[in-house]
């Protein structure tokens, strides 16, 4: 992602815009494909008025028709004040409340850029419940309400089906290429080997290929592969990508790589057709063509062997055998204090859950509490036993009330009340802010300060000016306009009496309806408790989000 920097103190004040750009392959020929998607979004943004390009972010090498590794689109929807939540089936999309969008405009040169998967509108609905429009440029469609739906549809539609024609191409090639040995790298390549894109070969790279062969020194030893990261922790050994650690997965894919001992195996996984993808799928041994001694090896066929009838022969890998490793029932719908998952592990039959940055980086990561899925399904099975209508309509009951003693009150009392030297005061308040903040921009532009330094104390002074506004706005209101927000209130009020939903009478239906976030009970710090939070209470949400209260009570307690 690029950042584009400020250029005067009159950009601060425009409409802060983004684009997303991507190439679909890593080849050399498009990387001109890519400078131009950059160059054309920078020469625009020179052509506008009332608007200012913040950032422009960009993905290279991958497919549209799958958002799973898009790490700069993600990241845009992260900045938009999106959050993503993954479920057994597929992606959900909620607004942060804590999180103001960066940006309210993304610019994209063509739909297939984007996409050309027909469930992005969930994503562009999220994005426009949340003040931000998608501009698609060669369409000149700005999706900024959902009766533009249809036309972007079928749009996508016809991508879709181009990119369809396309995969089937692809497939028929992949197999006769397969038939002949052909060497198949993606991402990062494959660690202690460089690949050559001309010669189609991979080359030993000696401190990597020295890495892999401590992995199996150590795994033949007897080290787990927890015990195996720390020991690259501790010995300062990084992966290939950059980030801190080595991932669980990726160690386990080194000591499961035939190619490691000069083998390359292919038609050896199933990942579905290009809209039916799913997670890579092992085929039946009888499926697997074999080329051996065609790869440079690091190590022994031998060592390759042992360490594959270590890792059948362990302990949990035997007690688990037959049964089902998929995604669980609550993949996506318990999370923790942190902001990541809870995923399910088995621990000598005891299923139990626990956040996966504590499983990934350890207790100095998060240190949030592990939770059995018995004591999960107790308070699933107690809610349901309660009625979850009941229980709803009971929290919707007493979050109107407290609303109304709280916010009802609070707008009548304005009524024919003198708030000009109030006013006076924070308006003062808010030049004095104004002067810093611009003091700020001219140290920046100076190049005294850097960027990261002035978004940092910007974001401050930001936030501040706006809570000031926002207070002169409510001084400032005539009498006819707090009637009116009096009126808006009580429809409010009136909209969320006439939530109404049916009995809920099995689990499936139930799990539709929530999520569940994780904490330590606040007396006992060695128990869990469990909170459930209606998905449909979203009217509640945001008058409470508008008034800036009940923060953090909305949720019924399933389980201590």
């Amino acid at each position: 992602m690029e950042e584009v920097k400020y250029k005067n103190v009159e950009e601060i004040l425009k409409l802060p815009v983004v684009a997303y750009c991507r190439v679909s392959t890593n080849k050399q020929e498009q990387e001109s494909s890519y400078e131009n998607q950059h160059r054309f979004f920078k020469e625009r943004a020179t052509k506008t008025e009332n608007e200012v390009l913040v950032k422009i972010y960009a993905d290279k090498g991958i497919s549209a028709t799958s958002l799973k590794k898009r790490e700069e689109f993600k990241q845009m929807l992260y900045d938009a004040g999106i959050n993503e939540y993954r479920g057994r089936d597929e992606f959900t999309y909620e607004i942060d409340h804590k999180r103001k969008p960066k940006f309210r405009k993304v610019y994209v040169r063509n739909t297939s850029r984007f996409t050309r998967d027909a469930s992005i509108i969930t994503i562009l609905r999220a994005l426009l419940k949340n003040g931000v429009h998608v501009h698609f440029l060669d369409i000149d469609l700005i999706y900024d309400d959902t009766s533009k739906e249809f036309m972007l549809n079928m749009f996508i539609n016809f991508a879709q089906q181009e990119s369809i024609d396309r995969s089937k191409k692809v497939k028929d090639g992949n197999v006769v290429m397969a038939s002949v040995g052909s060497i198949r790298v993606g991402g990062y390549g494959i660690y202690g080997y460089e690949y050559s894109s001309f010669t189609k070969k991979l080359s030993i790279i000696k401190e990597e290929a020295d890495v892999v062969c401590k992995i199996y020194e150590l795994y033949l030893k007897g080290y787990g592969i927890r015990r195996i990261l720390n020991y690259l922790q501790d010995n300062g050994i990084k992966p290939r990508s950059g980030k801190e650690r080595f991932s669980i997965s990726s160690v386990r894919r080194i000591l499961t790589n035939e190619k490691y001992y000069g083998c390359n195996v292919r038609n050896k996984y199933d990942s579905g057709g290009v809209f039916t993808k799913h997670y890579p799928k092992l085929k039946d041994k009888e499926e697997w063509i074999y080329h051996e001694d065609v790869i440079p090896a690091i190590i022994s066929k031998g060592t390759f062997l042992k360490a594959q009838e270590i890792g059948n022969n362990k302990v949990h890998k035997i007690s688990q055998k037959g049964v089902y490793k998929g995604t669980s029932e609550f993949a996506g719908l318990i999370t923790c204090k942190c902001g990541a998952t809870y995923t399910r592990n088995v621990d000598k039959g005891r299923v139990f859950y626990n956040c996966s940055t504590k499983k990934s980086r350890g207790v100095h990561a998060c240190d949030n509490i592990n939770i059995s899925e018995d004591k999960i399904n107790e308070g699933i099975n107690k809610l349901l036993e309660t009625g979850v209508k009941k229980k709803f309509d009971k929290y919707k009951e007493t979050m109107t009330q407290l609303l109304k003693d709280m916010v009802r009150s609070k707008i009548l009392a304005q009524i024919d009340k003198d708030n000009e030297a109030e006013v006076k005061v924070i308006q003062e308040q808010i030049d004095k802010l104004t002067r810093r903040k611009n003091r700020l921009i001219e140290l920046y532009l100076d190049e005294n300060m850097d960027k990261a330094f002035l978004d940092e104390k910007a974001d401050s002074i930001n936030n501040e000016l706006e809570i000031m506004n926002k207070k002169i706005n409510e001084l400032s209101k005539s009498n006819q306009e707090i009637y009116d927000e009096l009126h808006e209130f009580d429809c409010m009020i009136d909209e969320i009496n006439q939530i109404q939903i049916s009995e809920v009478s099995n689990r499936e239906e139930l799990l539709q309806l929530i999520h569940i976030k994780i904490e330590r009970h606040s007396e006992n710090s060695k128990k869990p408790i469990a909170k459930i939070f209606f998905k449909y209470d979203e009217p509640i949400k945001k008058l409470s989000s508008k008034y800036k209260i009940l923060e953090g009570i909305s949720s019924v307690i399933l389980h201590t």
